[in-house]
């Protein structure tokens, strides 16, 4: 019972403290959870996407044939403009055209001072007008630091955003100022999406996309949102709070996304690099291409060239094209398997991590060694194998980290009782028999525990009986009984330690008389010889026993009376 309760004792102390640790440090050891997550994902493997979704790609082959980047705007409306005559769905630049093109003809002129008359072709009205006449949702970027640059109004976006239940304080991500495209073009546009990334701060790695930001006093949405608004042909959106405070979710129409307190998406990576279906953009500049590939289709354009920049890391892959991110949040709306963590989790993690190390010291009290390193193997099992479940089936983000903390605690903490208590035991039972056995005897009982040393068993043994000569009249010599228990320890005392110097086992002491045996219960070789040693022993032993005797005052009379009898006191 004493077990039980240091086991449940310390079971809840652990319990308790990583508690403590998950209520307080969750961002410390976030890292750490989020790379046990990662596995989870290498573990599952690539999952098949909608089809729905493709990448037009300004990849290397581009590049060599069409030039370096930027290219020159008719180039990019050529491109548009053969997609859309291939009946594609809708077009997310997953790119920003902040600059004017330097290769503009018109542009030329006019910086060398010459006149620009209305034969001179003016690149950037032609990607305007491509940008105005094609399913094209433009890409911009937010600054969210301080450059020093002056703000800019946000861009135009069809669409009404409402945020329902909001409390005080802000959770939406607040950047300092967009970038937007060119004037002309911008202005052409139907609609515009930001496309932001924003890694963990702790590992550079892209788990979440903010859907929504908020820019003076707007909400707006990211690139891949806006594509799935406009294709649903949804007008006004929902940003929904929990009552506590953060993001809940974010509506439009009948589908309902939920992200963080802060409007990030969890993405549901589809795998690693080039999971989607990539289009040359050098290919579909040449007409090179067959429309069913695009037809009806999300159609985001980027890069996948080194050169450009654009490659992230990601639970799957530590170069991975920026684009391919917001293909797989499309591909996710799309397919409505989103992955969330809820404000409900926090109270469920906690309440897992409290009590999981306590039912586990409970079932360690009970166990042995390998049954609780059993226990320790299937329980890390259940835990991995709940919440690989709840992530990808239920979309759901359990902690792993502190439960794991709390679990291994648990089964080391068993470790450290068990070695005590059975250090204490094994003290006890060392103390019990050090006065009757042998130090070599008693290691060897304790080394053979688990055999048959302390069970029945016939073996010859050697028996010794020893009594104190006239010991009726010692007795009736000494003043009291407690001078008389403490003259027979002045005889007990060295009798007994040369029998267990000689590795013999005292039986009992009866009065005066002393009985002991050797080779039970360990062997003992030649333990008739030992015995025989051990009397002759205790014999000359009886001359310095008898001089501390004649010196003790307390046993006067009985020296007197063994004097007059012509004999010593033993």
């Amino acid at each position: 019972m004493r077990k039980v309760l240091y086991q449940l004792l310390a079971g809840l102390i652990i319990g308790l403290s990583v508690s403590y640790m998950y209520i307080v440090l969750p961002n410390a050891f976030q890292s750490l959870d989020n790379k046990l997550r990662d596995f989870m994902f290498f573990a599952r493997g690539p999952i098949e996407p909608t089809g729905h979704v493709a990448i037009l790609d300004i990849d290397e082959r581009s590049l060599e044939a069409l030039g370096q980047w930027p290219w020159e705007r008719y180039k990019v409306a050529r491109i548009l403009q053969n997609l859309t005559e291939a009946g594609v769905g809708i077009m997310g630049m997953d790119i920003v055209f902040a600059e004017p093109d330097n290769s503009n003809p018109a542009k030329v002129l006019k910086d060398i001072g010459m006149e620009v008359t209305e034969d001179i072709p003016n690149y950037e009205e032609i990607f305007a007008r491509t940008v105005a006449a094609t399913p094209t949702i433009l890409g911009y970027v937010f600054n969210m630091e301080d450059d020093g640059m002056t703000q800019k109004e946000g861009p135009m976006i069809p669409a009404v955003f409402i945020e329902r239940n909001k409390g005080e304080g802000e959770h939406l991500l607040e950047p300092y100022r967009p970038i937007l495209n060119v004037p002309i073009v911008q202005e052409n546009a139907y609609s515009s999406g930001f496309f932001n990334t924003i890694p963990d701060s702790d590992s550079g790695i892209i788990r979440s996309v903010p859907l929504a930001m908020k820019y003076d006093m707007s909400v707006y949405p990211s690139l891949a949102f806006e594509m799935i608004r406009i294709a649903n042909q949804t007008s006004k959106v929902y940003v929904d709070y929990e009552q506590s405070g953060g993001v809940k979710s974010i509506t439009m129409g009948d589908s309902s996304i939920p992200t963080d307190r802060y409007g990030r998406l969890f993405v549901n990576y589809r795998g690693a690099s080039f999971t989607f279906p990539y289009l040359s953009a050098v290919d579909i500049y040449n007409g090179d291409f067959d429309p069913a590939d695009v037809e009806g289709k999300f159609l985001l354009f980027g890069t996948s060239a080194a050169g450009l920049l654009d490659l992230r890391a990601m639970p799957y892959d530590n170069v991975y094209p920026g684009v391919e991110i917001h293909a797989n949040v499309i591909d996710n709306i799309l397919a409505g398997d989103f992955i969330s963590k809820p404000s409900w989790i926090f109270g469920a993690d906690l309440t897992i991590i409290f009590f999981l190390p306590i039912l586990l010291a409970l079932i360690y009290s009970f166990a042995s060694a390998f049954v609780s390193l059993v226990v320790l193997l299937f329980a890390i099992g259940i835990m991995a194998y709940f919440n690989y479940y709840m992530l990808f089936e239920k979309g759901l983000i359990f902690n792993n980290l502190f439960v794991l903390i709390g679990i291994f605690a648990a089964f080391i903490q068993s470790i450290i009782i068990n070695y005590f208590l059975e250090t204490k035991q094994k003290n006890l039972i060392k103390g019990k028999f050090a006065s009757k056995v042998s130090p070599a005897v008693m290691e060897d009982i304790l080394k053979h525990a688990d055999s048959d040393v302390l069970s029945g068993t016939e073996r010859e043994v050697t028996v010794f009986f020893s009594d104190v000569r006239n010991f009726t009249n010692i007795s009736e010599s000494m003043p009291d009984a407690k001078t008389l228990i403490d003259f027979l320890n002045e005889y007990m005392d060295p009798m007994t330690d040369i029998i267990i110097k000689s590795k013999g086992t005292v039986d009992k002491f009866i009065g005066d008389a002393i009985m002991a045996y050797w080779n039970a219960p360990a062997d003992v070789k030649n333990h008739a010889d030992k015995a025989l040693g051990a009397t002759l022993e205790q014999l000359h032993a009886l001359d310095a026993i008898n001089a501390e005797v004649k010196q003790d005052p307390r046993f006067a009379n009985t020296c007197k009376m063994a004097a007059d009898m012509g004999v010593e006191p033993i």
